[in-house]
């Protein structure tokens, strides 16, 4: 077990195994979690109730849909969030879909 932020709701692994992604409904926040260390690295504030997650393909983008109908984007190399798109719905999964 790896303790992270309260509430853990939903989790994303990156294709290559170093880390793992977990919704903190409660907290409102994303924790970063290092596969190899086995612990939590940082603690991203995304908003209130963060509770899907979807990782793009290349591993390079973190959707995370939260309560508070907001979409944010973070980038996982700087583990910032570079961008937050109000949906104004109430958002169950997330789909990516490469063209």
């Amino acid at each position: 077990r790896i303790a992270v932020g309260d509430g853990p709701v939903d989790v994303v692994a990156g294709e290559d195994g170093t880390y793992a992604f977990v919704a903190n409904e409660q907290r409102g926040s994303v924790s970063v979690v290092s596969l190899t260390q086995q612990r939590e690295v940082v603690d991203i504030p995304v908003g209130d109730g963060p509770s899907v997650l979807a990782l793009h393909p290349a591993g390079d983008i973190l959707y995370v849909a939260a309560r508070d109908l907001m979409l944010s984007v973070i980038d996982t190399a700087s583990l910032h969030v570079e961008n937050r798109i109000s949906l104004g719905v109430d958002v169950k999964k997330i789909l990516i879909i490469q063209q």
